[in-house]
């Protein structure tokens, strides 16, 4: 989310779109409930370095209470061998195999939905969609989830949505890979690396194996 961040210490609000923002990750299901938001790290931390530091990983690591079974869907900006992390195989792999190739274009159909919640909070608060201009980074998260908790309210107490269903994202406006574009820092690239040599199969195999 954009944010106007202090001069004095703006460097790290940098994202690589070349605008200050807040990394926010969020996690939402097919009724576009959001299950799960991450607002505190500045714009130019990476998605999986947020996402592996925070409490949601840890729970889903656990595999019991609320999150147990669960799947999450994500792009190559992720882990791939997360047990519970579903994510498109790279273009090479895909363009070699059709199974692969139907497979990244159903993931992306599903991530879609992600697109489509951030288009609807934008909409429905127009303080996002114009940028926080508040001088204190840790207000600017609490208003993001504040917003987010509204959204699922709202969702839960019926009212009709009344965002136009022609602003949200659509399939063909995603693109299908991103991998060539994500930023992969070294930390990422090692852990990645070390856990694909003693995991045999990663989430995303056994998808195409079983389904595909």
């Amino acid at each position: 989310m954009q944010v106007w961040a202090p001069r004095d210490a703006e460097d790290p609000f940098w994202n690589r779109k070349g605008f200050k923002s807040l990394n926010c990750l969020f996690t939402a299901g097919a009724s576009t409930r959001i299950f799960n938001v991450i607002a505190s790290y500045p714009g130019s931390c990476h998605d999986a370095k947020i996402f592996k530091a925070s409490n949601f990983f840890q729970r889903l690591q656990e595999q019991n209470g609320r999150y147990q079974n669960l799947l999450v869907l994500g792009d190559s900006a992720f882990y791939s061998y997360l047990p519970f992390m579903a994510i498109p195989y790279r273009q090479a792999e895909s363009r070699a195999d059709p199974r692969k190739r139907r497979y990244n274009y159903d993931l992306t159909k599903c991530r879609v939905i992600i697109e489509q919640v951030i288009g609807i909070l934008k909409a429905r608060f127009p303080i996002l969609h114009n940028g926080l201009k508040f001088k204190s980074m840790e207000l600017c998260g609490k208003v993001i989830i504040c917003c987010a908790a509204l959204h699922n309210f709202i969702l839960d107490h019926g009212h009709q949505q009344s965002d136009r269903p022609e602003d949200m994202p659509r399939i063909d406006d995603v693109e299908l890979s991103s991998d060539e574009s994500d930023f992969e820092d070294e930390e990422r690239e090692n852990d990645d690396r070390l856990f694909r040599r003693q995991q045999r199969e990663k989430t995303s195999d056994k998808i195409v194996r079983r389904y595909y």
